[in-house]
């Protein structure tokens, strides 16, 4: 399952008359770590990606909470492993103002919510089956990847969904919610799989910056820039530049 692109309206910016394209992340399921217990893939698409992300690393060592399963270093070196305690949490929103004007989204924003279910596990029930739209089931560890960008140096993430919590923002007059936000909480772990959109030869934000033609590629950006600033042209700084 995956939820439909942004109206076109909204695809892109126009600065100055120009147009420019907008990086938006995504969230993906792993189906292919072999822990997933989901039947098929899912995948979320952001209108646009959060405008701050948080994270925090630790490691949790009360007797209470450790999971056998973390106990041996999967290195073999014989060290005892903790419990992860390390986590990502950011806001989206999804506006489907246009698309429930026009008429080709009846039910607006839930259309979008509903990936979100999906990705959890709350549209499967005990049986491997779906649910339907209006049935929701009991959540799930479903391990997925937290896309921002598929440019190379965006924050490219893995764990799984702790909980989430949906604001319902706006409504038409038939009181179908047309725009809503969504905080994320989320729990990380180390990934099982490669990252979406990275190359086998590129590491990734997950190990370390990229390789010898992505720095080419950076300094043809940064270059470029620069001699837009010397004639008084306006820019606009994109992540990308700015990976190193």
């Amino acid at each position: 399952m995956e939820n439909m692109p942004p109206h076109r309206n909204l695809l892109n910016i126009a600065p100055m008359g120009r147009i420019r394209n907008i990086a938006r992340g995504y969230i993906v399921t792993d189906n292919e770590s072999g822990t997933s217990p989901l039947r098929e893939k899912h995948k979320l698409n952001f209108l646009y990606n959060p405008s701050a992300i948080s994270t925090s690393y630790g490691i949790d060592g009360t007797l209470d909470n450790i999971n056998i399963s973390y106990g041996n270093d999967p290195r073999g070196s014989g060290n005892y492993v903790t419990v992860p305690n390390q986590r990502i949490n950011f806001a989206i929103m999804f506006d489907r103002t246009y698309e429930v004007n026009e008429g080709t989204l009846a039910n607006g924003v839930q259309h979008d919510i509903e990936v979100l279910k999906a990705i959890v596990g709350l549209k499967e029930d005990s049986y491997n089956q779906s649910r339907p739209a209006n049935s929701d089931g009991v959540m799930m560890y479903s391990p997925v990847w937290f896309v921002f960008s598929n440019n190379m140096g965006a924050l490219r993430l893995y764990g799984f969904i702790e909980n989430f919590d949906i604001t319902w923002e706006l409504f038409s007059s038939q009181q179908v919610p047309m725009r809503c936000s969504v905080q994320i909480s989320a729990r990380l772990r180390p990934p099982t799989t490669q990252a979406p959109g990275e190359s086998s030869g590129s590491s990734g934000s997950s190990g370390g910056g990229g390789g010898g033609g992505g720095s080419r590629q950076q300094s043809q950006d940064l270059s470029g820039l620069m001699r837009r600033t010397e004639r008084g042209m306006p820019h606009v700084l994109t992540q990308r530049i700015w990976t190193w």
